[in-house]
């Protein structure tokens, strides 16, 4: 659901009175569900997460901003300095989740594992509930599912580092500019447009500008969405500048006060096609705090403050 949607409603019940305070509980708590039940869920889960991996052989490539070394281009691609320290990095193979992990994958993580449910907020459900929505959820939350997963299957995952989800979005690093089929954007064709999320809304009576993931073609390696339906958290910590110091296997920074995103959350090619290529680099708190009311300074908006930031997982165990 659109932030400012949210904002706008929740300033509404203020102004109208109908609500003082913005620090709402959860909607609902789940239903408890059966020992048996959870693990059958679990061992489903498990099933899709081995099928869903992408095997991705490692290799070498120049990370960053490769619009000038690029004869299309012989200029950078984007507006923004923070990826332009194009640097050589060299990766051991891996595999990468197919698809953005969802709610409904999550809501199995926290039932086996006694958490909360995220996303309960009444504002949350005409989003949260429809079918194969990227889970919004912070960074901790994000690399928990993906350890806790990678236990499960008994392999080792986490969240990717930003040097191989670029590597991966590039097609095995080849000068991709944009992570779709065809290494353009087609609106509507390979992704999603406004047309689209209406009619998707339309068809599930919903209010929130949400859409299922993977219903649009996936890259050349087999991986959807790279493009948009949400940020994508990362493993690394954020710097205006590449560390090209580390060559082999980079993580990134030592320490921070954000963390890496890739992907976006914009809707519509045009603007996809500006905001979200494959060297694009954003950053955020990893764990955002609660939305702010506009009219009350001590109040907050009863909302998923992490609707817009998704993930996917990465195997080392190849």
């Amino acid at each position: 659901m659109k932030k400012r949607t949210a904002l706008l409603l929740c300033n509404a019940l203020i102004s109208m009175s109908f609500a003082t305070d913005c620090h709402a509980q959860p909607a609902e708590t789940a239903a408890k569900t059966s020992p048996a039940e959870i693990q059958r869920k679990v061992e489903a889960l498990k099933a899709k997460t081995l099928r869903d991996l992408v095997s991705i052989k490692g290799g070498t490539f120049m990370m960053g901003d490769f619009g000038p070394i690029d004869p299309r281009a012989s200029m950078p691609y984007s507006g923004d300095q923070n990826d332009d320290v194009l640097h050589e990095v060299t990766l051991s193979d891996y595999s990468l989740g197919a698809y953005k992990v969802t709610y409904e994958d999550f809501d199995v993580f926290t039932e086996a594992t006694g958490r909360e449910r995220i996303a309960q907020q009444e504002m949350d459900r005409s989003y949260r509930t429809l079918p194969n929505i990227a889970a919004g959820v912070d960074w901790q939350g994000a690399k928990n599912y993906c350890q806790w997963i990678g236990q499960q299957v008994r392999i080792r995952m986490d969240l990717p580092t930003e040097a191989q989800w670029e590597y991966a979005a590039r097609n095995r690093g080849k000068m991709i500019v944009w992570p779709t089929d065809i290494g353009v954007v087609e609106n509507g064709r390979n992704v999603a447009n406004f047309a689209h999320y209406a009619e998707f809304s339309s068809q599930h009576n919903s209010t929130g500008d949400s859409s299922s993931v993977g219903l649009f073609p996936a890259t050349p390696l087999g991986l959807y969405d790279l493009i948009d339906h949400g940020f994508e958290w990362v493993g690394d910590w954020y710097s205006p500048n590449y560390e090209p110091s580390k060559a082999i296997n980079p993580t990134g920074p030592t320490s921070g006060s954000e963390r890496v995103q890739r992907s976006h959350s914009s809707r519509g090619g045009d603007t996809l096609a500006i905001v979200s290529m494959t060297i694009t680099r954003f950053h955020s708190n990893p764990s955002p705090p609660p939305q702010q009311s506009a009219l009350d300074e001590n109040s907050t908006i009863p909302v998923n403050q992490n609707s817009s930031n998704a993930f996917r997982c990465v195997s080392l165990d190849n």
